[in-house]
């Protein structure tokens, strides 16, 4: 596969302005993960966009979305460092760092909704958003990633999967378990510490407001209130928002039902 790689320039950004999205599977493809891919194309107008998978999925969704991304047929890994893998989003989580160490550009999980271009942050070494979950900071989410190509914050992050080099205890969650966030969100603040001059801190309205609080999410997803003005995406928290919002999800209930969430995806179905 051959990536964007343009020579740099005296004005070109230390971030390149190309995508990258990671499905290995779990729940089917559906209109939010397109609606993921088609705002960050629509809003961003990157100069690539590529999606990694060990297999592509079917149905009406993906059929619109891969027209947009090109695939690059990627092996779900089952081990990190010889630690087994098991969770779909944990296979991701090591995807998504390989890839940006090596390529660079904008990571999204596939339930991200774009809303304004990343520009203003492009010329940062790595950026990353704090998570916040009723006024506390938990971490920095990895599921809005910023890197320049070979970042030394992306690389360590990597390594501390590895318990033999991490500064914590390596990857050790089985799934959907206490350690399920330890290495994507945790592990991250914990570096930006150590390493401060590594990594851009944004606040979390920017990529991540809503929460993934019920009541921040119900004002998202079902009512107008609220200020979302400083967000440049909104992370639609899949896990938490499925059964209550994104499960029945239908481009009809978004052209017609007046909330905050549909008034902003309207323009892309």
């Amino acid at each position: 596969m051959r990536y964007n790689q343009t020579m740099p320039h005296a004005s070109s950004p230390r971030i390149p302005n190309q995508f990258h999205f990671c499905y290995f599977g779990g729940q089917p493809f559906s209109l939010v993960n397109y609606l993921t891919i088609a705002s960050a194309r629509a809003v961003n107008q990157p100069e690539a966009m590529y999606i990694y998978m060990d297999k592509e999925p079917a149905g009406e969704w993906w059929d619109k979305a891969k027209t947009l991304v090109t695939v690059v047929k990627t092996p779900a890994p089952d081990q990190v460092f010889g630690a087994p893998i098991k969770h779909p989003a944990h296979k991701a989580d090591v995807v998504r760092l390989q890839k940006l160490i090596e390529h660079g550009g904008i990571y999204l999980d596939l339930d991200v909704l774009c809303v304004k271009p990343f520009t203003p942050l492009l010329d940062n070494p790595l950026v990353l958003a704090e998570e916040n979950y009723r006024g506390s900071i938990v971490g920095l989410c990895n599921a809005v990633i910023l890197a320049e190509p070979g970042a030394n914050f992306a690389k360590r992050w990597l390594e501390g999967f590895d318990p033999a080099r991490s500064l914590w205890r390596g990857f050790r969650s089985q799934g959907f378990d206490q350690y399920y966030s330890e290495l994507s969100v945790k592990y991250p603040k914990f570096l930006s510490t150590v390493y401060a001059e590594e990594i851009h801190i944004e606040p979390s309205d920017r990529f991540f407001n809503p929460s993934y609080a019920p009541e921040s999410l119900e004002q998202f997803f079902s009512t107008t209130a609220g200020d979302y003005t400083a967000a440049y995406a909104h992370h639609l928290w899949n896990n938490a928002a499925y059964e209550a919002y994104l499960r029945d999800l239908t481009v009809q209930k978004i052209k017609t039902q007046a909330t905050t969430f549909n008034l902003l995806a309207r323009a892309y179905v």
